[in-house]
C-alpha cells in the first residue's frame, strides 16, 4: 500500500494552497480499469489511465502524456520508444559487463538516478 500513500501526498500537496505544487501534474496508472476503486474510491473524477498488463500500452500511455504534457520534446512512436529501450538495455549490459561488473545482479542493478541519466542520453542520442 505504498503507493496509495504516496499518491496521496502528491495529491495533498497540489491542492495544500502551497503556490509551487499548484501545477502539479500527475499521470495515474492501474493494470486494469477502476481496479483503484476497490481501495481509492476518493480518485474518482481522476483521468486514470489503464494499461491492462500490456507493456506496450504503458509505453504508448506514458508517451503520450508526456507530449501533451510538454515534458518532452522528443516525437517518435511507442514501438520505436519499445526498440530503442531493447538497443539500451543490450549496450548497457554489454557496457556494465566491460567495466566489470561479473554477476547478473550486478550487471542489471544500478542506482535508478543513473539508469535515468544514461537512458535520457542514449534516446538523445538516438533522435538526433
Amino acid at each position: 500500500m505504498n503507493m496509495p500513500f504516496e499518491l496521496g501526498l502528491d495529491i495533498g500537496m497540489k491542492y495544500s494552497g502551497i503556490p509551487d505544487f499548484a501545477q502539479k501534474r500527475m499521470l495515474i496508472v492501474e493494470q486494469t480499469k477502476y481496479q483503484y476503486q476497490k481501495a481509492l474510491s476518493d480518485l474518482a473524477g481522476f483521468d486514470i489511465h489503464a494499461h491492462e498488463n500490456d507493456l506496450s500500452k504503458l509505453i504508448e500511455i506514458i508517451r503520450d502524456w508526456l507530449v501533451e504534457n510538454k515534458a518532452t520534446t522528443i516525437r517518435i512512436g511507442p514501438k520505436e520508444i519499445w526498440n530503442r529501450l531493447c538497443d539500451f538495455n543490450f549496450v548497457l549490459y554489454s557496457e556494465r559487463q566491460r567495466q566489470g561488473y561479473s554477476n547478473e545482479n550486478e550487471k542489471n542493478e544500478m542506482p535508478i538516478n543513473e539508469t535515468l541519466e544514461l537512458l535520457d542520453n542514449w534516446m538523445v542520442m538516438k533522435t538526433q
